[in-house]
């Protein structure tokens, strides 16, 4: 209802009535800039509410049909929406599984990733709390039935993993960045109680027994770094390892994240349409964000890429003692040795290699199992607990 283009005063005279289309809303609406997202009424589609330019007026589009038919029989649960690093509209389906819209409206820009807990446990429940970190990002919360008992769970954060915590509390320590799931973190170094200098044991006890239970497994990250997969024995795991002055710990289960773009198609006459068997993607080229490791590839024959600045496992774990002198003389800038070639501890200083992240265009890299298709597009994937950002991919195409 609103008055004409003519007067500004609403009267008999001048209103004026519009019709809108009308679409019933199952759960709470909720609003980033000047879009509106909510379930419709049978909680099988998730709907945009925004003006659109071509009609002139607003209109409700259904950005689900990205997925289809996934919420046609898997219906929305919840959803809640995280504005903070970037909008990212959260969905939790009836059977548990959590999906996560990345949206850009100037952009024109939808996203739609399936999150996979470890372990494929279903998801109960879903928050997101507003600027709940010192930086102000939002934080989002998951519920899930691990081990026979729910708890709860924080997805996405920002910090980097590398920093090490002030007498004051620093951003690392208000939001560390936790790449392994049901995750326990911590601080610790040479010098401390929990490092055995003479054996190069780090103990690391965890204080959430009912997930770290005796005789589970479990993944253990150090200064950035992951270093193995460790059995739990009488409450402790024991990692063989240099240790720095002060290094961040995680410990957690590790899981796979990948990503596979839509086939590519041309525009003009006589090229390729959607759907036909006549062209093959050969090689990427991706530009990469704080990024470490990926794999890349065509189905299940991926190649596993090590960026620039990577650390390896092996950096960090001592097998025996050679590992060990060979580990310090890499790592330290003055080693001093006997006849026999053994290091004098005591005159060396151990410093550990830092995780540095690589941002920009990888190297173009042939693509294994490049076969025509149309279901044979590229996969990249995440099989490490590292962050993987790729902001763009460049692929050579064969026409046949």
């Amino acid at each position: 209802m609103s008055v004409n283009e003519y007067e500004a005063a609403v009267s008999p005279k001048t209103i004026r009535f519009e019709l809108a289309d009308e679409i019933n809303c199952k759960d709470e609406a909720y609003m980033v800039g000047t879009s509106i997202f909510f379930p419709n009424e049978s909680a099988t589609q998730l709907l945009e509410y925004r003006y659109d330019g071509s009609i002139q007026r607003s209109n409700a589009n259904d950005v689900s049909k990205f997925i289809f038919p996934i919420l046609t029989t898997d219906t929305i649960k919840r959803i809640a929406v995280q504005e903070t690093p970037q909008p990212r509209i959260w969905v939790l389906t009836n059977s548990g599984i959590l999906y996560c819209l990345t949206y850009q409206r100037q952009e024109d820009y939808y996203a739609w990733s399936k999150i996979v807990v470890a372990g494929q446990t279903p998801v109960l429940d879903l928050v997101v709390l507003r600027e709940t970190y010192s930086s102000g990002l939002d934080q989002v919360y998951i519920m899930v039935n691990r081990f026979g008992f729910v708890q709860h769970e924080v997805l996405s954060s920002l910090a980097d993993t590398n920093g090490v915590p002030s007498v004051n509390y620093s951003k690392t320590e208000d939001e560390p960045t936790l790449y392994l799931d049901s995750s326990e973190t911590g601080v610790s170094g040479k010098g401390t109680q929990d490092y055995n200098e003479q054996t190069k044991i780090f103990t690391i006890t965890p204080t959430n027994t009912a997930v770290f239970a005796n005789g589970r497994n479990v993944d253990v990250i150090v200064g950035a770094v992951y270093v193995g997969n460790y059995p739990i024995v009488n409450g402790k795991i024991e990692v063989k390892m240099l240790l720095g002055t002060a290094e961040r710990w995680v410990i957690g289960l590790k899981y796979s994240g990948e990503v596979e773009p839509m086939y590519p198609t041309w525009d003009g006459s006589n090229k390729p349409a959607y759907g036909s068997s006549n062209a093959r993607i050969i090689s990427s080229k991706a530009y990469l964000i704080d990024s470490s490791t990926y794999s890349v590839g065509i189905d299940t024959s991926l190649e596993e890429i090590k960026l620039d600045g990577h650390v390896s496992t092996n950096d960090r774990v001592v097998a025996n003692a050679a590992d060990y002198i060979a580990v310090l003389k890499d790592s330290s800038t003055a080693v001093l040795e006997t006849n026999s070639g053994e290091v004098i501890n005591a005159l060396v200083a151990y410093v550990a290699p830092q995780q540095v992240y690589f941002t920009g265009f990888d190297r173009e890299k042939p693509l294994r199992g490049a076969y025509f298709g149309v279901d044979k597009t590229i996969k990249i994937e995440q099989g490490e607990p590292y962050p993987l950002t790729v902001g763009a991919l460049v692929t050579k195409t064969d026409l046949n």
